[in-house]
Parts: structure tokens; sequence; C-alpha cells
């Protein structure tokens, strides 16, 4: 028989004054397109940390029924079902990884709240499991923000793999070629009309600096020519509404050395907004044949 409030005991009462309180962030606050990795991957950990204490709060409703167990199954499906089709409405999009946290959440809290056997221990090590791909991201996600935010100005410096997960497009670790460190990126630049790379989030506070500086290194034999763009988080994807500086590449090493103040007034209609740097992109376009560079030691002095 299902407890009614008078009735339910004050640990019940405790966890479902915690879903109440959690229940409005589902359509609430979260991360935008511009967020840190580590924030979206915490907030996505919430999906876990709700259905986990539903399962628990459950679990004397259900006790050893299986057939409720099913049912309380089913209803957290149809429920993460139309979470994520509602969240469409307050411009977020659908994700099946959401419901899949949602019910592993739920079977994580369900089986931790049930007395203790062989069977419900064997479970609940694979419910563990279960979480295993977002643990994994939550501690690369930490690592990668641990890394950004503790050697800034450096902004990249190509260590690692943990700091190549921040840029987007075709690269690899290279250490032949290189200005500071151990190693340097390597850009492969492909003949589609754009084809570059772009490093994005966790850029710092750049007000307090007066150089963006980078190294850049050229393996042909002639003279390349790429563009840099620079973008804060108020950006409209207008040309005229951005910082952009062709770059004459010359053959081995070329050290890009960029005012701030002219990025600063670098947007025709406003300042950029030197806070909230969103990207830093470099890219070539429609090359008659691939190419390579190697980008290194890119910081704020």
């Amino acid at each position: 028989m299902l407890l009614t409030l008078k009735s339910m005991p004050h640990r019940q009462l405790a966890l479902l004054a915690m879903l109440l309180l959690m229940s409005p962030w589902f359509f609430i606050g979260g991360p935008d397109y511009y967020a840190a990795p580590l924030y979206r991957s915490l907030w996505n950990a919430g999906h876990l940390l709700f259905f986990s204490v539903l399962g628990v709060w459950v679990a004397p409703l259900c006790k050893q029924h299986t057939r409720r167990w099913w049912l309380m199954s089913l209803a957290v499906l149809t429920v993460s079902l139309c979470i994520e089709t509602l969240q469409g409405f307050v411009g977020r999009d659908f994700s099946w990884q959401d419901v899949y946290h949602n019910l592993v959440g739920f079977a994580l809290g369900a089986l931790w709240a049930q007395a203790a056997s062989h069977r419900i221990r064997a479970l609940q090590l694979c419910a563990l499991l279960l979480t295993t791909p977002l643990l994994w991201t939550l501690v690369q996600d930490a690592r990668l923000h641990w890394r950004a935010t503790t050697q800034f100005p450096i902004i990249a410096d190509f260590e690692s793999e943990v700091e190549r997960q921040r840029v987007q497009g075709t690269t690899y670790l290279q250490r032949d070629h290189r200005s500071h460190g151990q190693s340097a990126l390597a850009i492969q630049l492909s003949t589609e009309r754009y084809s570059g790379i772009s490093i994005a989030r966790l850029l710092g506070d750049w007000r307090n600096f007066t150089l963006l500086k980078m190294d850049i290194y050229n393996p042909a034999s002639a003279e390349q020519t790429i563009t840099l763009r620079i973008a804060d988080q108020h950006h409209n994807q207008q040309y005229h509404d951005r910082f952009n500086q062709r770059l004459n590449l010359q053959p081995g090493w070329n050290a890009i050395a960029l005012p701030i103040e002219q990025i600063r007034h670098a947007p025709r209609d406003r300042q950029m907004d030197l806070q909230h740097i969103a990207d830093i992109t470099l890219f070539s376009a429609s090359n008659p044949s691939p190419r390579l560079i190697m980008l290194d030691y890119v910081r704020l002095e």
C-alpha cells in the first residue's frame, strides 16, 4: 500500500523534499554553449543524483515486488522521455545520454536501498559499472579544467593529450618541431573550403594583458597564408563582429604577437568582451592540396 505524507517516515519526507527542490533544475539554469566542460559534466551528473534519490525514495514502496520494480522502471523511462521532450521548449536538446543517466541513477539508488544479499551486491556492482562513462568524463574534464586554469596565462602549450581535447579539428601531437616544451600541435589543413582548428572554452580573462602570442611552424618551402579569428561570447556570427587577421607564414618558425587593444577594438559596432573570449580559430581556405602546420605556446603577456 502506498504511503501517505502523514504516515511517511521522516527519512522519506526528507528525500521527497530533496526531489521537489531539485525538480525545477531540469528546466531552468544549466550550462550554455560556452560553458566549461567540467561544469557541463557536473550538471549532467545531476541527472544521476536526482534519480538515485528517487530510487532510494521508492524502494520502501516496492520492496521485493518484482512487478512493481518493472513498472517503476518503465515510469522512470517515460518520465525521462517527457523531460527531454519538454526541454526542447526551453532551448535544450533531447539527450539519450541523459535518459541513460536517469535509468542508471534510479537503478543505483533503488539497489542501494535494498537489504544486502549476494544477488543485490552483484546488481549494485553492475549499476556502479554502468556509471563508468560519466565518471570517466568527469575525471577527464576535471584534469582539463585544472590544466587550463593552473597554466594560465598560457592558453595552450600542447604538452599532453588532455590539452588537445580542447581543440576542434584534425590534429595530433608531434615532437619534431616545437618552440616550447616537449611537443607541439600538428594541424592538418585539407582542401575543403574552410579547414582548420578552434581552441574553445577556458580561455581566461584577457583584460590585464597587452599581447596575444603564439608560435606557428610552416614546414613547407613556400609561404602559407592562414587566417586567425577570435570571437567572444557575444559574437553574432558576422565577419565585422570579431577579430580577423591574415597571417603570412614564412618557412620555419613564425612568432606571432598581436596587441590585445587591437583585438578589443576589432568588432565594428562594439568592443570585444575580453573577459569572455569564446574561441581562437586558425583556418585556411580552399587549399589546392593538403597542408600541415604546427602550433605551439599560445599565451598572453
